[in-house]
């Protein structure tokens, strides 16, 4: 979804932010070790999504799913 806001959290603090692309699409980079990634969509409906990741030294794909509201 575009303009969700993704956030990728360690030990409870935020490490890094983004905001999805026109595709849905974000970069992030961390170091390697165990994140949980949260990701809203746009207001209204502020519908979210979390995973829980590790991250080694790769790159690593994460589908998570908003609600659009879209009908």
């Amino acid at each position: 979804m575009p303009g969700a806001t993704v956030e990728v959290d360690r030990g409870g603090s935020a490490v890094a932010k983004a905001v999805t692309d026109a595709s849905g699409r974000f970069v992030v980079y961390v170091p390697s070790g165990t994140y949980t990634i949260i990701a809203v969509a746009p207001s209204p409906l502020q519908s979210r999504d979390t995973k829980d990741i590790t991250v080694r030294l790769a790159t690593v794909s994460v589908d998570l799913t908003v609600d659009s509201g879209m009908r």
